[in-house]
């Protein structure tokens, strides 16, 4: 099954934003929870995609160099991120 077949309709927008502000988001966020994803490639430099809500909105970004989490933030490592175009 392919996986936009797989894939449920999210009630809400998808914002890309810089890691700095993500980490302010998670600061706002009581008991943050944290999706995580490590894009390894063979051509390509590995990328670290994290995507967080907050106040009904999916907050996400990708970086190079993997963030530093505090301790009270919940993650879920996921296989593949998927964002439908």
């Amino acid at each position: 099954m392919q996986p936009q077949a797989r894939a449920y309709k999210s009630n809400g927008a998808l914002i890309w934003i810089g890691a700095d502000e993500f980490q302010n988001i998670l600061a706002k966020n009581p008991e943050p929870l944290v999706v995580y994803f490590k894009d390894e490639g063979l051509f390509k430099k590995t990328a670290h995609w994290y995507l967080t809500s907050y106040k009904g909105l999916v907050f996400y970004t990708g970086i190079y160099e993997p963030l530093q989490l505090a301790e009270s933030v919940e993650i879920i490592h996921a296989e593949k991120f998927w964002f439908p175009e």
